[in-house]
């Protein structure tokens, strides 16, 4: 595949980076992607993690700081892996705001 140009524009607040093949077929950065999904769903709205007065955080919020979709904090959930642990509140999953804090350098 050749590349024909790139492109970046910014949709919903977010800088979204594409580029065009030859044949005029858009391909999207993966990474930005994830990040307008997660900002177009009102249920995932975000605070700054610095900012952020619970203990734990839900699924939706941890998977938007760890720049990764919610299915692979469900497996670290279920094989008791990954980068940070989890807790599971009430039926649902939660991670630590503290942890994810050390982690990603807060």
């Amino acid at each position: 595949m050749k590349i024909a140009q790139f492109q970046q524009f910014i949709f919903k607040g977010c800088d979204v980076h594409t580029t065009v093949d030859t044949s005029g077929n858009p391909w999207f950065q993966a990474g930005d992607v994830s990040k307008v999904r997660a900002l177009a769903n009102s249920r995932h709205a975000l605070i700054l993690l610095e900012q952020e007065t619970r203990s734990a955080q839900p699924r939706a919020q941890s998977a938007f700081h760890f720049n990764r979709e919610q299915q692979p904090l469900r497996l670290w959930s279920k094989r008791n892996s990954g980068p940070a642990k989890c807790l599971r509140m009430n039926g649902h999953l939660g991670w630590l705001t503290d942890t994810n804090c050390k982690l990603l350098g807060g």
